[in-house]
Formats: C-alpha cells, structure tokens, sequence
C-alpha cells in the first residue's frame, strides 16, 4: 500500500485555509486571533477545575479557531492549551512529567478536532451542529484510543 503524502499535506493545507466568509480588516482578523489565543492560553493557566468549564473554554476556542482562522495561524491556537497547562505546573505547581508525554496526544487531538470542524463545516457543508459533533466524537475517539492502547499509560499510570 503507497500512501501519498504530498496529496494528503496538500488536502490539509487546503483544508487549513478554509474559513467563513466573512471580510475583516487585517487589524481585526489579527485582534480576533489575539483574542482566541489568549482565552486559549489563560484559561488552563489559571482554571484547573472544573474540568468541564475549561474543557468547554478551550474547545470552544478551537471551533471558533477553526471557522475565522486560516493557515499557519491555526498551529498556535491548537498548542497553547497545553503549553498553558504546563506554564501553570511550572508557576503555580506541582508539574507532573506525565504532562510532556502527552503533549504530542493532545496536539494530534486538537488538531482533528480543528480540521474536522473545517472539513465537515466549512468544506462539504454539513450542518454546524453536526460537524460539531462528530467532530467532538473523532477527538474523543482519538484520545480514548490512545489512553487504551497507549505504552506510556501502561507504563507510568499502572504501577
């Protein structure tokens, strides 16, 4: 089996580049940005608990991300959830190691939810509503995968 990798980075960056069609002026596109970041950012920084408002804070900064963001622009706001969680560790204490192993995970699952959102949305146009969905199920899937096959997990979690 050949997996084409320049037509799948091609169907990415199509895909990253893809947003509402809504004209703004450069200052408010980047004030926009500036605004998703940092609510991306702040929130794990200084709300821990409950999990629940910051896992709705931060995916819903993703969504928004994903409709008015486009380009190279979407790799910050798909890292700094988890960058801000590690400036809290390093601020506020205790910083788990484990944290940095599951960097890359979380990553990966940000990003299917933010190309997700572009691809059922915005690119074959399904219903909002439904994109969400099954966007928010693929990044669900994703990590549960990951937690339930995963060698770091067996490893450092089930001593």
């Amino acid at each position: 089996m050949h997996i084409n990798f320049k037509r799948i980075t091609n169907q990415l960056i199509d895909l990253a580049n893809l947003k509402l069609g809504i004209f703004q002026s450069k200052a408010k596109a980047l004030f926009e940005f500036a605004s998703y970041s940092s609510i991306a950012y702040f929130t794990p920084l200084f709300f821990v608990q409950p999990q629940i408002f910051l896992g709705t804070v931060v995916n819903s900064m993703l969504i928004c991300g994903a409709l008015y963001v486009r380009g190279a622009k979407l790799i910050p706001l798909i890292v700094l959830p988890s960058i801000g969680a590690i400036s809290r560790g390093f601020l506020f204490g205790p910083l788990s190691v484990f944290l940095f192993y599951m960097l890359p995970f979380i990553w990966i699952s940000n990003a299917i939810l933010v190309f997700s959102i572009k691809a059922f949305y915005l690119k074959n146009k399904k219903h909002f509503i439904f994109g969400v969905i099954c966007s928010s199920a693929l990044k669900s899937i994703f990590f549960n995968w990951f937690f339930d096959f995963s060698i770091i997990f067996k490893r450092f979690f089930l001593r």
